[in-house]
């Protein structure tokens, strides 16, 4: 028998080839087309919900001040929203609802914003305006898609010259403790007391002065309760025979006390828990200008001027290199070396090695250029002004040493070429005020830092606190007061570091007019610290319009 190989097409095989390929360019042309015109009116209904919300928030954010208005706000987001398409139905500025839109869209106005305004959440003096509607898609839908969700938003200031109402603000999402109060092992503990001034304009002590920790530690809480602390470890802790008295308290996960400690608020007594947290209020704020070009400033008069370049062992004291701290010996006590520091840049940092210095500051910006203010044997025995108020207007910035920044962002290390801590341990007096009129007079650059004392920079190349590293505290900020009561005032900003605040335990009297946003904070001590919340005295922010 003869056999044949059959040379005929097999159509239903390619056939069926060509079902196939049609199919998948039917589905590839809908991806298209969904593509091009579902996700194209995404973006023109985002573009109509922009357009109501900026100006619905601009709006909202003259019902700020006075006092902020709430029903108003809502009511002026909901006119912008109104002209601008969205609840039709409404037939006032209270109709924005979802029934009065054929969309079914939403107006949500949150004062103080949400999280997720990012910096400007849980921030009074902002207020937020989002606009939100499903988009019921056309060729989508044969992919599965019925509705994709269209939100916008918007965020708005109206404050003139207004400080951040927190005295100690704790940015740490995480950490536990994040904010704690402790003594030191005597008796009494560390008593605070948060007390807001009287405000001349008004007759009536200032609104603020209050304490507000942003770790999640044992929590969120969720729903959010006004509630006394329990105990252990929480996002706040108050610990030993320690207290703390403060206008209100504020955190977003939970709050703990030994059960010697105590907590007072105007609150009954209770702490406001699962408070949305608040966002880094100086995290725009724009860095002191640094010229390497120029020689830095000499430690001490008749010290040789620091150099970005060479002198790499910073102002060192008594004995180190390549400069010394010169000064004569303090007519009081020729133990001591009296120093006199102008504003200006240096290089390398302060290195207290040998001796007792008595550092007089004139009024300004100090810029330390790497390394930081470290005390390693010897003693700042006193910071101070040249004897007024006025005299004593500073601020300390610390960051890297600009030629070698990108080096030390790269490797961190402890050199003096890297941002190092801010180290005051006086074994007398610490005394000095945030920039004001008289350094702003001195020197014009200093005004936009008007309330600033003390600034570790958060774009430096320091690890965040509590990072894995050798060192685990290595560009804290720390103040520690010595025989004589601790006389402070001014804004101390640390973003991404600890900031520890010890009073003097041996006096009474220890006045800290100081606000602390950090990441986190601990005072520590067996002295009573009476923390005045006088916004004058503090960095204030001058926003109004849009910002987000």
């Amino acid at each position: 028998m003869r056999s044949t190989v059959s040379t005929k097409p097999h159509l239903g095989r390619e056939n069926g080839q060509i079902l196939v390929v049609f199919a998948g360019g039917v589905i590839l042309l809908l991806a298209i087309a969904a593509l091009v015109i579902d996700i194209g009116f995404v973006f023109w209904i985002r573009g109509l919900e922009q357009n109501a919300a900026d100006p619905g928030a601009i709006a909202a954010a003259r019902h700020i001040q006075p006092a902020p208005d709430k029903p108003m706000m809502d009511r002026v987001a909901c006119f912008y929203a109104r002209n601008n398409g969205f609840f039709p139905a409404a037939i006032d500025d209270t109709g924005c609802q979802p029934a009065n839109d054929p969309n079914g869209a939403t107006l949500t106005i949150n004062y103080p914003p949400s999280a997720a305004a990012g910096q400007f959440a849980g921030r009074s003096g902002f207020v937020e305006v989002v606009i939100s509607r499903p988009h019921q898609t056309f060729f989508a839908r044969a992919l599965g898609i019925d509705s994709i969700g269209v939100s916008a938003s918007a965020v708005a200031a109206f404050n003139d010259g207004d400080s951040n109402p927190g005295a100690l603000v704790a940015l740490d999402p995480h950490g536990c403790e994040a904010g704690k109060i402790q003594g030191t092992g005597g008796s009494g503990g560390a008593k605070v007391t948060i007390q807001p001034v009287t405000d001349p304009g008004t007759g009536l002590p200032y609104a603020g002065g209050y304490v507000q920790v942003n770790s999640d530690c044992d929590g969120p809480v969720d729903p959010p309760v006004l509630a006394a602390c329990g105990s252990g470890s929480g996002a706040l802790k108050v610990a030993g025979s320690s207290s703390l008295d403060a206008p209100g308290v504020y955190t977003y996960g939970d709050c703990a006390r030994d059960g010697g400690a105590t907590i007072t608020t105007d609150d009954a007594n209770m702490v406001h828990q699962g408070t949305t947290p608040t966002g880094d209020p100086l995290q725009d704020l724009p860095a002191p200008r640094i010229d390497t070009s120029i020689p830095g400033q000499p430690c001490g008069v008749g010290g040789t001027p620091t150099d970005a370049t060479t002198n790499n062992d910073g102002c060192s004291g008594a004995g180190g290199s390549p400069t010394k701290w010169e000064g004569p010996p303090c007519v009081d006590d020729n133990t001591i070396k009296c120093v006199s520091l102008t504003p200006g840049v240096y290089y390398g940092g302060w290195q207290v090695t040998n001796d007792k210095y008595r550092l007089l500051l004139s009024p300004g910006v100090y810029i330390i250029a790497g390394g930081g203010i470290k005390q390693t044997g010897g003693t700042i025995e006193a910071v101070s002004g040249t004897g007024l108020a006025s005299d004593a207007q500073i601020m300390i910035y610390s960051t890297d040493n600009p030629l070698f920044a990108s080096a030390c962002q790269a490797s961190w290390t402890s050199d003096n070429h890297c941002q190092g801590p801010l180290n005051f341990t006086a074994g007398g007096q610490f005394r000095a005020f945030g920039l004001g009129d008289a350094a702003c007079a001195a020197d014009p650059t200093a005004c936009p830092y008007r309330g600033l004392l003390l600034w570790q920079d958060g774009r430096g190349s320091c690890p965040t606190y509590g990072t894995s590293i050798s060192d685990p505290d290595p560009c804290s900020v720390g103040v520690a007061g010595g025989t004589t009561a601790i006389s402070i005032g001014g804004t101390i900003y640390a973003p991404d570091q600890l900031v520890t605040l010890n009073g003097s335990s041996a006096v009474s009297g220890d006045v800290a007019s100081i606000q602390i946003i950090s990441y986190r904070w601990k005072i520590v001590g067996d002295s009573d610290l009476l923390m005045p919340y006088d916004p004058s005295l503090l960095y204030r922010l001058d926003q109004k319009g849009l910002v987000r």
